[in-house]
């Protein structure tokens, strides 16, 4: 597993591992509100985690990213090409062994993301909204119960 730490230097490349995970996502967001979110993780969201650790490949790629503040699993995002291999889930269990993340937050429309969250364990603790690109999701906290 080459699980790290992220560089300031890799926000756009990690942007670009959360936008490619889309093409296989069962919610999408329309290509303007992509550029706009993308943009908004690069400058806001992204730097103020308190961290970001990044999967490579073999070869020193970025698969996927998890993004962890506050104990909570903000994104966690894994190329389309890198899914279904257990990336996610070493993702995640990196977030909660190593960084003491203890809750993951999920936008509700994303079926496919819940489903992996409750099948590695998580269970749905609340909800509410948040807002994207002047439009407002439904956002799940989910807690890690072991």
């Amino acid at each position: 597993m080459k699980i790290r730490k992220a560089e300031k230097s890799q926000l756009e490349e990690i942007a670009a591992v959360w936008e490619d995970s889309l093409k296989t996502a069962d919610f999408i967001f329309i290509k303007e509100d992509i550029e706009k979110i993308k943009h908004k993780m690069v400058k806001e969201y992204l730097p103020q985690m308190d961290d970001i650790y990044v999967y490579y490949s073999f070869f020193n790629e970025v698969v996927g990213f998890v993004a962890v503040s506050e104990k909570t699993i903000k994104i966690l995002s894994v190329a389309s090409w890198g899914q279904s291999g257990g990336l996610g889930t070493s993702l995640a269990e990196y977030a909660v062994k190593e960084l003491g993340a203890e809750n993951a937050e999920v936008l509700s429309e994303k079926k496919d993301a819940m489903a992996f969250y409750k099948h590695i364990g998580f269970k749905t603790k609340s909800e509410s909204f948040v807002e994207l690109c002047d439009k407002n999701f439904a956002l799940t906290c989910m807690h890690y119960e072991n």
